[in-house]
């Protein structure tokens, strides 16, 4: 059974379970990965009442959006994680600024204390109304100081890394609706969304042979980075248009635009560009020709 519970200190949130379930795999057998920001949504307004009071005071209605998220995924990643598999999600604030705060993640296998995922993701917090930053409340002490040295952060990356286009790179653009079911509890889309469609676009790319390196759906190739920058929001109901493009052997950028406005830049880099679990793949397809094979056979005795 899944809890959360939080340190005496309440400076550090916990979620552990000892099971995924079936919808939390990809169709190479992988969990997504996505999956720790989505447990994050169960423990986020718990987590935002208590940082609230301690370490951000602001007047009035506010919002907290996403600015910047990164994340890591290690081999141990690939290898350990199943069905039925003891977590430890463990998530805290690691440095307030005037504007908003830096959230760190690790993701663990509970048995080993192994490190399988991390991620960093800077909030900035918002007016309601006016969707402008708020600056936090006047505190004469350094909320910094409230959190150890061990779990405070001394780098803030708001950037991804710049990779030049090559000129042979051919572009992919992929369209798509913002769905209901990719809405967060604060009413637009959240980081896993703008993962999972990005990867969508790269699958649609790779299908299409604009990628040279990429010849099978992206859920057979271990991503071992993901890094965005969010200049906007999408809401239910937008249609995104997702620029793919290969920029190294083992790295894709994506750009996301919303009515020409560009919302967010991604680049994810991989551990290999050698497809694993491919046989999976090879057996979709077989079931596919079996299928259509079977609805030929069928429709010619009617």
């Amino acid at each position: 059974m899944p809890r959360c519970y939080a340190d005496r200190d309440g400076l550090r949130f916990h979620y552990e379970s000892d099971e995924f379930s079936y919808d939390d795999f990809n169709r190479a057998g992988k969990l997504k990965i996505w999956t720790s920001l989505r447990v994050l949504y169960v423990i986020g307004r718990w987590q935002k009442q208590k940082y609230a009071k301690i370490f951000y005071k602001a007047n009035g209605k506010t919002v907290p959006v996403a600015k910047y998220y990164h994340t890591t995924l290690y081999p141990s990643y690939y290898s350990q994680v199943g069905i039925n598999f003891p977590c430890r999600i463990t998530t805290w604030i690691s440095h307030v600024n005037q504007s908003g705060y830096w959230v760190d993640t690790n993701f663990f296998n509970r048995n080993t204390g192994k490190l399988l995922q991390s991620s960093v993701i800077y909030v900035m917090v918002i007016d309601g109304k006016t969707r402008k930053p708020v600056k936090r409340g006047g505190q004469k002490q350094d909320v910094n100081e409230l959190i150890p040295a061990s779990l405070r952060r001394t780098e803030f990356p708001i950037c991804i890394p710049e990779e030049q286009r090559p000129t042979t790179a051919q572009s992919y653009v992929y369209t798509t609706h913002v769905s209901p079911s990719d809405m967060d509890h604060h009413h637009h889309m959240g980081n896993d969304g703008f993962m999972k469609h990005c990867l969508d676009a790269a699958s649609a790319a790779s299908a299409d042979k604009k990628l040279s390196s990429f010849h099978a759906a992206i859920s057979f190739y271990n991503v071992k980075d993901f890094a965005a920058v969010y200049t906007g929001e999408a809401l239910a109901g937008d249609i995104m248009n997702i620029e793919c493009w290969q920029a190294k052997s083992d790295v894709l950028l994506f750009e996301v635009k919303i009515n020409s406005s560009v919302v967010c830049r991604c680049r994810t880099s991989f551990h290999s560009t050698t497809p694993s679990n491919y046989e999976n793949q090879i057996l979709l397809d077989l079931d596919r020709k079996r299928s259509s094979m079977k609805s030929k056979h069928l429709k010619s005795k009617l």
